[in-house]
């Protein structure tokens, strides 16, 4: 995948409102990303006792043939309050005090 594609799949993630506890929009746009590539997933059922709009999502991606270790990404589906939106300023992206620009 290119450097162009995957910031623009990540700033399309970051776009979608998804503060703590109301993250389902989020979940659904990875979990359509998911799909779309052909990777099996489930989403468990730790949303009600976390109080979240979601529950975690879980990809296994088989390795290649003859290839032995495994690698795991976690990574947050919800965002810190803010508020404004999240959105892509003059080619970087911007928020909770970190960005990245080129």
């Amino acid at each position: 995948m290119s450097e162009e594609r995957l910031v623009a799949r990540f700033v399309a993630l970051c776009e979608i409102p998804s503060i703590t506890g109301d993250e389902r929009a989020v979940a659904d746009a990875v979990a359509a990303e998911l799909t779309d590539l052909g990777i099996e997933f489930r989403e468990d059922d730790s949303a009600a006792e976390a109080r979240a709009g979601a529950g975690n999502l879980i990809a296994r991606i088989p390795g290649r043939d003859g290839v032995d270790g495994w690698v795991a990404f976690f990574a947050h589906l919800d965002s810190a309050a803010h508020e404004e939106p999240i959105r892509v300023v003059e080619d970087a992206v911007c928020g909770s005090g970190a960005s990245r620009s080129r």
